[in-house]
């Protein structure tokens, strides 16, 4: 998915989850960026996420999944530059 952007950086999709009043957030990122990022992939970006911030997710290297608290995300938004 993500060699459709921009294969250097990670994709952040996702949106409101009604049900749950989440933030639920589908990330992404290519073999290009583990190669420039020394294989630091979604996996641990979403590890030190829910560190920093809360919520619940998981993945692999290359994918994964987090759902966060609106005040959550809005710190994400804010922070997100030192999060990845």
């Amino acid at each position: 998915v993500n060699e459709l952007f921009n294969p250097n950086k990670i994709l952040f999709l996702g949106g409101p989850e009604k049900k749950s009043g989440t933030i639920k957030l589908s990330i992404r990122c290519s073999r290009k960026y583990l190669e420039k990022n020394n294989a630091i992939g979604v996996n641990q970006i979403i590890t030190k996420i829910k560190k920093e911030l809360g919520g619940v997710g998981g993945g692999h290297k290359l994918a994964g999944g987090i759902r966060l608290s609106k005040p959550s995300y809005n710190l994400l938004k804010k922070r997100i530059d030192e999060l990845i």
